[in-house]
């Protein structure tokens, strides 16, 4: 479905009441997104589409409509994963304001239930287990990208000055 630049992708499902609760909830990112106060959650995915699109167009300092969105001027979605029971999309929002700027994401649905599904619904880890993972496995890559760089530096002082950088520890003699 689409409505100016926003675009809010339709799943469609053996389980009609599964589909419509994904769709549902994809359309409510946008208008999160957006700024729920100005659309109107009752009315039609179609109307609320072109209510985010007609707010973000409308300069309230001087009561006029523009040609140009301000805000949120853009949606677009991709999908990522339709494996097993879960759908996974990849998301980006456009906002117009001081400076143009960018927003991304993912929401990732259970199509059995047509429910997002959390970090701890696809991830076996505890919270602290999986920061624990990801920093070591950062802090390893980080160490063999180290490596390969001192391989390349003859100078012994810019190697102790970049390993400072990165570790916060000097190197004796630096």
């Amino acid at each position: 479905m689409t409505e100016a630049d926003f675009t809010v992708p339709q799943v469609k499902l053996a389980d009609a009441a599964v589909a419509r609760r994904i769709n549902r909830a994809l359309l409510q990112l946008l208008v999160r997104a957006h700024a729920a106060g100005d659309v109107d959650s009752l009315r039609t995915p179609r109307q609320q589409l072109r209510q985010a699109d007609q707010a973000s167009r409308y300069d309230a300092d001087e009561k006029v409509s523009r040609n140009y969105g301000r805000g949120l001027v853009g949606a677009d979605y991709n999908v990522l994963l339709n494996q097993g029971f879960s759908l996974l999309f990849g998301f980006t929002l456009e906002f117009v304001g001081v400076q143009p700027m960018q927003e991304t994401g993912h929401v990732t649905f259970d199509l059995r239930t047509g429910r997002p599904l959390r970090l701890a619904d696809v991830v076996a880890d505890e919270p602290a287990q999986l920061t624990l993972r990801t920093e070591g496995a950062i802090n390893r890559r980080m160490g063999e990208t180290l490596v390969e760089i001192v391989a390349t530096i003859n100078d012994s002082a810019e190697v102790a000055g970049l390993t400072e950088r990165f570790t916060g520890t000097r190197q004796p003699g630096g």
